[in-house]
């Protein structure tokens, strides 16, 4: 996933990454599986494709995400705030806005915190996620 190199050079990112994954992982062995999706876009679950993103919601949540990422401030806050509108915009269960979301931005229903997760990994790859996920069949 990451060489030494890497985390000498993005420092200050792991460091933001680290208390994200450890109040979730008991071992170091699921360390890597819970962060992949940070160092390249992972396989869609095909169990978290058929019950979250054929979800008929989904298309509409997504493209709305993707929407509202290009133009909020790229901040965890910001983007908590950014989309903590949708559910109520949609007219959708906040769970079913946050785990289209959630799968198309890390391939699964379980992942670090969403709002940190997706400013690790950045507003353009983030826009991309959703947006691809949007076109996959």
């Amino acid at each position: 996933l990451a060489t030494a190199a890497d985390v000498a050079e993005r420092r200050s990112w792991f460091e933001r990454l680290a208390p994200l994954i450890a109040e979730r992982t008991k071992r170091l062995d699921e360390v890597a599986g819970r962060v992949a999706f940070l160092f390249a876009m992972p396989p869609i679950e095909e169990s978290a494709r058929e019950k979250v993103l054929a979800n008929d919601d989904a298309g509409p949540t997504l493209s709305a995400a993707s929407r509202v990422l290009a133009e909020c401030e790229w901040s965890a806050t910001s983007i908590e705030a950014a989309l903590r509108d949708l559910p109520e915009r949609l007219q959708l269960k906040p769970k079913i806005v946050f785990q289209a979301i959630r799968v198309a931005i890390t391939g699964s229903t379980v992942s670090p915190p969403l709002f940190e997760s997706l400013e690790l990994l950045g507003r353009d790859e983030s826009v991309r996620r959703l947006d691809t996920a949007l076109s996959r069949p």
